[in-house]
């Protein structure tokens, strides 16, 4: 596959390729892809460093060279194999060289065990991979991040409810990898963090039975949470002093999967609020269904603080709404979509929790 836009500022050239290797119960799928942009701007254009998983670069010129493996096997008794290993080498970027994916996923039936890094789009709540912006609260502008991740992927009936009612989540810890750029990146005089703890969650439910009526809502929550760490601050000599070690045993595991108070051994700021940088959002969609047409509308309600999260003090501004037609199978054009957001209100200029001194938390993209 090739294809290339130019424009007055802007070049840009990526070719792929991809292999397949098949047997009666397995799949052996080989790729190779090359990209490179090329502008004299400051900058390079949005859309061509957004949602590619950080395998990009700010910079006017930047490119890269990547290759993959990924191997899928089906077992006996419901058991099913995948793994992946994705790598790139390049220029213009964070790093030289990046290990863009590297998992295993077990499955059976519905449930999933996945370890490793994997990019995982549109989860839980199901977006335009080619077309959306993605999730506001884990998108596809950072990489991916090396978990252990228990999932159910696809809703599944839950039983008693004759197919209307069904289910998907999971839950996930890992760890960050940016300690380098963290500390490369930070002048002189501030702070930065080091070995932070990952953890997520989410439970979405759908109601309605295609086969009865044509229409479905869909409804749940997104959790993320930085926890652990260091925070350090940088001296002019380039070394750094350690300014707070946030704990990171059992119980702090658990604080971030139930968000609750730090003790006495965390900043101010997380012993009067909670342990940790907790964020989410709730999410809601509707889907209608029309012969071989689907019409979608979802929202997704972004929260930082307890006020958005329950919509005190009207904190429901900020978020994301779009409107999605999926045309019957032509040749021209497959789907329609248009999305509005909105982050001016941040829980607004009073009525905040009002404390300050917690770990600095931040996710390099």
């Amino acid at each position: 596959m090739t294809y290339k836009c130019i424009s007055t500022w802007l070049a840009m050239l990526c070719l792929g390729g991809t292999m397949h290797a098949q047997t009666a119960d397995s799949i052996l799928t080989y790729r190779v892809e090359a990209s490179g942009n090329v502008s004299n701007g400051t900058y390079a254009p949005l859309w061509l460093s957004s949602n590619r998983y950080g395998l990009s670069s700010v910079e006017p010129n930047s490119g890269y060279v990547r290759a993959g493996i990924n191997f899928d096997k089906e077992l006996r008794h419901n058991w099913q194999i995948q793994a992946g290993l994705d790598v790139a080498a390049t220029a213009n970027q964070t790093a030289d060289f990046v290990i863009q994916q590297a998992f295993a996923d077990f499955s059976w039936k519905f449930l999933r065990l996945s370890v490793g890094s994997k990019e995982r789009p549109g989860f839980p709540l199901t977006k335009n991979e080619r077309l959306s912006s993605g999730m506001m609260v884990e998108g596809a502008n950072a990489r991916p991040v090396p978990q252990v991740r228990g999932e159910i992927a696809e809703y599944v009936a839950i039983p008693g409810t004759k197919g209307w009612l069904s289910l998907k989540g999971h839950l996930a810890y890992g760890m960050f990898t940016d300690n380098g750029w963290q500390e490369s990146f930070v002048s002189a005089g501030n702070t930065y963090g080091k070995n932070i703890y990952y953890h997520s969650k989410s439970l979405m439910f759908r109601i309605g039975n295609r086969k009865k009526l044509p229409a479905e809502f869909e409804f749940g929550l997104l959790m993320a949470t930085q926890f652990a760490g260091d925070q350090l601050k940088k001296k002019s000599d380039g070394t750094s002093e350690l300014i707070t070690d946030m704990p990171d045993g059992l119980k702090s595991f658990f604080k971030a999967f139930v968000p609750m108070s730090g003790g006495s051994d965390t900043p101010w700021g997380d012993q009067v609020n909670v342990e940790g940088n907790h964020l989410g959002s709730w999410n809601f969609a509707i889907n209608y269904y029309l012969k071989d047409w689907k019409f979608r509308a979802y929202l997704e309600h972004f929260f930082d603080d307890h006020s958005q999260m329950f919509w005190q003090y009207g904190r429901w501004k900020d978020g994301q709404i779009g409107i999605e037609i999926t045309l019957p199978k032509n040749r021209w054009v497959s789907s329609i979509l248009w999305e509005g957001m909105s982050t001016k209100d941040q829980t607004g200029p009073i009525l905040y929790d009002s404390f300050a001194g917690s770990l600095g938390y931040q996710i390099s993209a």
